[in-house]
């Protein structure tokens, strides 16, 4: 968001403008509240630093609470709900195993003509393999699916 035009709002205004303005709390917080919007601008680059450098006992944190969180304009591309990491390593773990449960099904069995093909056992693999990425389907594709964010889209 940038404003250009200060002078079409017709009620009190309040203009701080100077080389530098730092507003600091020696002792306790700074707040920064309006009915409507709170923009911040810059023409090189916008930094949040909390804590110190390196901590990771996780007493410092950047919180953003908010219904919804989108990261990107939408004139940039299609507006998606970010994929959660530790649901997406179990949706492909589960891919994985179902997988690896067939691999080890049918790979005792033999060839035709080299030996004799266990097709009981490769048909029961494939059917439960068949089964297994159903169920993985039915709950990491569909619309309230664990893997997309509630809150946090990305262009």
């Amino acid at each position: 968001m940038s404003f250009t035009d200060f002078n079409s709002y017709e009620k009190d205004t309040v203009i701080l403008n100077s080389d530098r303005v730092v507003l600091n709390s020696k002792d306790d917080s700074v707040f920064i509240l309006s009915k409507k919007t709170v923009g911040v601008s810059a023409s090189d680059s916008v930094h949040f630093d909390i804590g110190p450098r390196g901590s990771k006992d996780g007493k410092y944190i950047f919180i953003v609470n908010s219904p919804s969180v989108q990261l990107g304009l939408p004139e940039n591309g299609i507006n998606e709900p970010i994929a959660k990491a530790n649901s997406v390593i179990k949706c492909l773990n589960e891919i994985m195993t179902a997988l690896n449960n067939f691999s080890n099904t049918i790979s005792p069995a033999k060839a035709l003509g080299v030996g004799v093909s266990n097709l009981p056992d490769i048909s029961s693999a494939a059917y439960k393999l068949q089964l297994e990425l159903k169920k993985i389907g039915e709950s990491y594709t569909k619309e309230n699916s664990p893997i997309k964010s509630k809150v946090s889209k990305t262009i």
